[in-house]
This record gives structure tokens, C-alpha cells and sequence, in this order.
């Protein structure tokens, strides 16, 4: 449950776009220039990541009458040292009906509940079954560890297939990207709900940034006008549940803000012509008066 810079790549070869082309090897700090820079700081073509023992995951689909018993359910599994985890994740009703391929499945939720789905280690289920139902939840659909990766899984319903599944069904669906607060998301949430009810439906994945844990959204948007888009964008800022935009194609603008002095600066290294995705980065200035 992390980010790509939070220890997943340990090592890049990089070719610079100069007349005479550099290799370069990437380590540590500085692979934040180029792991999610969309290729503007040079040409990478050959990456290390870590590898970890293979666990045995079960899959599970909880379904909960209440959102917050939802989501406070899996904080526990996701926060908690004592469960091994592979994914957490929480899906508002009606969002479980746009589902098409667990429909048998879904035929023993009710279209106002709404939808855990969580990879688990094996030896952690039956606990974690119980803290579900003592949580609010429903065992709707386990799968055992057995039939894992075996035909379609959990996680295909999950991060942005959820998106991909809730356009299937209505083409007017968008999404965002956000994090909520930690101790601030019922409230944060709340308020989203009672501005604008179902033109906004809530899906959160747990992960952990940087070591800290973070309820990081995708939550669904009924697409009305770009104005309207920007007016929920900018109300999600206003109450702390800043948003990553994913409707540009700027890098910086749509929210990797941290790093874009750094990334100019080495881009004006390795890639002087500028003929490395051209436009993608944009002048500073400009996006620090946009965010």
C-alpha cells in the first residue's frame, strides 16, 4: 500500500536527450526527477524494484448499510500492524450496481449498500470476518486464496476500473483524485454529500504515502459542464480534501507540485533542446498561480 517513490523503485537507467546521449543510473532521492515526470527528464530503460515473498491473498466483498461503519472498518485493517493486506477499498452505493460481471453477486446487495472489497492474507480471514460483522458488514463474496488470479478478481473493481466500470454503465461519469484528511473524512465526506448528493459518489483506496496512511479518493463525478467540474474541484480544496487533477496534461497542475523546480532544473540538464515530450512541463510561475 504505497506510491511509486515510497521505496518500489530502487534503481533507473536513464538516457539524456543530448548530442551526445548520457546513461545515466538513478538512485534514492533523486529518482523523484524521474519516476513520475512522464519522460520529460530523459529516456528511462531499465528500472529496479524490490520483490517480496509471495503471500497467499483471499478476496472478500463486505457490504455495509452504513458508510462510515465502512469506512472506519477498514481504517482498522488498513492501519493495523497485525494485518497483512494487499488491498482496501470502499465503494458508496449505488456504485456496486455498476459492476456488470459480479451481478449474480450483487443480487444480495441491496442498491442502497455500500461495498467493501479487501485482499487479505489467508491466515488473517477468519479474524478479519469477524471484526466485519461486529463492524456492520455482510460476507457478501469470498474467493480463497486457491482461486487467486484465477478469472476476474476483486481488484478489478477496484482504483480507476471502478471509473472504467461506472462509464460502462453511463458515459456521463468522470472522476477525481483526492485525499481525504485522516481524522477529518466523515466530516469531509458529509460535507461533499450534502452539497451534492449523488452528482458526487464517494470511493475511497487505503494506502500509505510516504510511511503515513492516507484515504486516498476517486470519487465518481456526474459530468455536467467543465465549470461545474471546477466548482467541485475547487469546493474538495476549499474543505481540505485537496485534489490532484486529472483533467490536464500538465505535469504539476494535476497535482506532483512538490517536485517541479527540481524536474525544470534537470530537465534543462539532460534534455536542453527541449524535445522531450514537449509542453508537458509548463512554466512555474503558471502552475504555482493555478494551484
Amino acid at each position: 500500500m504505497g506510491n511509486l517513490w515510497d521505496d518500489n523503485v530502487l534503481e533507473a537507467k536513464v538516457l539524456t536527450m543530448e548530442e551526445e546521449v548520457r546513461e545515466i543510473v538513478v538512485l534514492k532521492e533523486e529518482l523523484l526527477d524521474y519516476i513520475h515526470s512522464y519522460g520529460t527528464t530523459g529516456i528511462i530503460t531499465e528500472i529496479t524494484i524490490p520483490i517480496k515473498p509471495k503471500n497467499r491473498w483471499t478476496q472478500e466483498l463486505i457490504s455495509f448499510d452504513d458508510l462510515k461503519d465502512a469506512l472506519q472498518f477498514t481504517r482498522s485493517i488498513a492501519e493495523g500492524t497485525e494485518w497483512r493486506k494487499r488491498l482496501v477499498t470502499v465503494v458508496e452505493a449505488p456504485i456496486p450496481t455498476f459492476f456488470r460481471p459480479l451481478k449474480k453477486i450483487m443480487k444480495e446487495v441491496a442498491k442502497t449498500n455500500h461495498l467493501v472489497l479487501i485482499e487479505i492474507a489467508e491466515e488473517d480471514r477468519k479474524k478479519m470476518i469477524e471484526l466485519a460483522e461486529k463492524s456492520g458488514g455482510c460476507i457478501v463474496h469470498s474467493v480463497e486464496a486457491e482461486r487467486y488470479r484465477k478469472g476476474i478478481g476483486i481488484s478489478d473493481f477496484t482504483w480507476n476500473h471502478t471509473t472504467l466500470w461506472a462509464l460502462k454503465n453511463d458515459k456521463s461519469w468522470t472522476y477525481l483524485q483526492n485525499f481525504f484528511s485522516l481524522e477529518d473524512i466523515h466530516n469531509q465526506i458529509d460535507n461533499i454529500k450534502n452539497r451534492y448528493g449523488d452528482e458526487v459518489l464517494i470511493h475511497v483506496e487505503w494506502l500509505r504515502d510516504r510511511g503515513k496512511l492516507v484515504p486516498a479518493g476517486l470519487p465518481l463525478i456526474k459530468f455536467q459542464s467543465y465549470e461545474r467540474l471546477y466548482e467541485i474541484i475547487d469546493f474538495f480544496n476549499e474543505i481540505g480534501a485537496t485534489v490532484n487533477d486529472p483533467h490536464t496534461y500538465l505535469l504539476g497542475a494535476g497535482g506532483w507540485n512538490l517536485q517541479l523546480e527540481s524536474i525544470a532544473k534537470k530537465k534543462r540538464d539532460n534534455d536542453p533542446y527541449a524535445l522531450l515530450n514537449q509542453e508537458k512541463l509548463p512554466v512555474y510561475e503558471l502552475v504555482k498561480e493555478r494551484l
